[in-house]
């Protein structure tokens, strides 16, 4: 199917074949601000998938008395990530590349449990950034049964934060020591990226020099449910398990400007609510030192995947794409 778009030179606008999509006067204007009619608009979904988070941290029983005293805690980490796209030809336009060359994380957490309670409140957020330079991409294709391809180099950086707001529940069995969390709450999430590209583009046997700018984004807000365990193994070791999911209602953007040096200019907008699962995963050995009462080190492995988080392109069509970010992660807890 044929798409008219618009291309914009110094002296008008000249109608041309395409697959694109809208012209640039079409571009939608939805801010994040929608974010709120968005949570209005899915009430039904988030009350169900929170329903079930309540209903299972009421029913659970406690052993109070072998619940901790009431204190603080601070958990600091940091974490050399390596992030991985669900298709390779969408990680960056066209590419067959799916990791970044550089990437860290980081990550906080706050908490607090009153005297003799099994109840806790938490406060979490992190930030990830994630680049590739001059990654080579190759791309091809056919729009409306006509042969096409664009061939060049780009730039990509991304970066994701969120922010968790949790109430908890614990749970301790027998003499073991296991001790099991039960939480629920909020997550807001945010996801950008950039790509800055130059290469050729061919089409029905012309060749273009073209220049790109990519920008995709992200945000969302929604419920998200968990479970964390802490066994004993030895004197002063324990083994700590986590894992949680969430859904996010938000808005995935796509924003791309091509520039036909001489020619003219091409932009390209999308905009559109979506629901994004997230699914998180961490596994570490924990070790408190004795002679540092309250301080706990662990070192493991975590896994976070967000799925149909961003937009893509190339040249048979649009998509949506993963984030998968996974890999080592050391952190220090201080308890007052």
């Amino acid at each position: 199917m044929t798409i008219s778009g618009c291309f914009k030179t110094d002296q008008h606008l000249v109608n041309i074949p395409h697959r694109w999509g809208a012209c640039p006067n079409a571009r939608f204007l939805l801010g994040e601000q929608s974010l709120l009619l968005l949570l209005i608009r899915h009430r039904a979904k988030i009350l169900a998938f929170a329903g079930i988070s309540v209903s299972a941290l009421l029913g659970t029983p406690v052993q109070a008395e072998k619940l901790p005293a009431g204190h603080f805690w601070l958990e600091l980490s940091g974490t050399g990530p390596f992030w991985h796209a669900s298709r390779g030809e969408n990680y960056f336009i066209g590419a067959t590349e799916t990791k970044p060359e550089y990437s860290a994380a980081f990550f906080g957490e706050a908490g607090y449990r009153s005297n003799g309670s099994p109840w806790s409140i938490t406060m979490r957020g992190g930030y990830g950034v994630s680049a590739r330079l001059e990654t080579a991409f190759n791309t091809s294709g056919t729009i409306s049964g006509i042969s096409a391809a664009f061939v060049g180099t780009a730039d990509v950086k991304e970066n994701l934060s969120f922010l968790d707001f949790e109430a908890g529940r614990d749970v301790i069995f027998g003499s073991s020591g296991t001790k099991l969390r039960l939480h629920a709450g909020l997550r807001y999430a945010r996801f950008r990226s950039k790509e800055t590209g130059s290469g050729d583009q061919t089409y029905n046997g012309s060749t273009w020099a073209v220049t790109t700018l990519v920008k995709r984004k992200f945000s969302g807000v929604g419920p998200r449910i968990g479970l964390g365990s802490r066994t004993p193994l030895a004197e002063s070791l324990s083994l700590r398990l986590d894992a949680s999911g969430a859904l996010l209602f938000g808005r995935r953007k796509y924003h791309a400007t091509i520039i036909y040096p001489g020619f003219g200019l091409f932009t390209d907008d999308r905009n559109r609510e979506t629901v994004v699962p997230v699914l998180s995963a961490h596994a570490a050995l924990a070790w408190t030192p004795p002679s540092v009462p309250g301080m706990t080190v662990s070192l493991g492995y975590s896994v976070e995947a967000y799925f149909g988080i961003t937009e893509t392109w190339h040249v048979s069509g649009y998509g949506k794409s993963d984030r998968i970010i996974h890999g080592p992660k050391l952190s220090v807890r201080f308890e007052f």
